[in-house]
């Protein structure tokens, strides 16, 4: 009878590769805060939203008084609170007689698994949330440039939120749309097997724009 040998420490830098691949949503998300986590109290972290400040004015060598304006910040609690796994039943059978490549057979579908996971847990947290601002779109009579790119570049920018690292993150439909018109041609990735690069159709108006079918 063969000897298997499995290394956990090859196991893990293996497994933590392929979620890295597999995983499109949980990578355009900020992770600011991840390392507080370590040791906090109920796996809670209070993270800090800066201020928002608004300057004054007054007349030059006109001896105004200052106005004094306090800064306030906010925090927003977050919690740990999913333990997201794959747990798959493997017998020293099944290790010797079965499994002919452990990266292949086992670790591959059990990272997809939690990889999909992940991202519908995350789809479900940004479709649940409520927004300040919303656009309508219409598949049937709506024009997918003028009617929702340029609209939310707008109301970002009237938002004042910083032009770099937007992201346009769309579902199947309003992929169709995207590709539909003359502006879009999706990139031929070559030689990457990159779920991000092979989920991203193009960077129009600001926006890296990509394609996620659990929206």
């Amino acid at each position: 009878m063969a000897n298997i040998f499995i290394k956990a420490e090859r196991v893990v830098t293996a497994a933590l590769g392929l979620l890295e691949r597999e995983i499109v949503l949980p990578r355009l998300v900020t992770r600011m805060a991840e390392a507080d986590f370590v040791g906090a109290k109920d796996d809670t972290v209070n993270i800090k939203v800066g201020a928002y400040a608004t300057a004054r004015t007054r007349g030059l060598r006109s001896g105004a008084a200052r106005t004094r304006d306090e800064l306030t910040e906010r925090t927003v609690a977050v919690q740990l609170a999913t333990d997201v796994y794959k747990d798959i039943k493997l017998t020293d059978e099944n290790l010797t007689l079965d499994v002919r490549n452990f990266d292949e057979q086992v670790l591959q579908p059990a990272m997809a698994a939690v990889a999909r996971k992940i991202e519908e847990e995350l789809v479900s947290t940004i479709t649940g949330a409520t927004y300040a601002k919303s656009i309508a779109f219409s598949y049937s009579t709506g024009n997918v440039w003028k009617d929702l790119i340029v609209k939310a570049r707008e109301l970002l920018n009237k938002a004042r939120v910083p032009s770099g690292g937007r992201v346009l993150a769309v579902g199947s439909g309003i992929e169709t749309a995207m590709l539909n018109t003359d502006l879009f041609v999706q990139a031929q990735q070559s030689g990457t097997t990159e779920a991000l690069e092979e989920a991203t159709i193009g960077r129009k108006a600001g926006f890296q724009i990509v394609s996620l079918p659990a929206l």
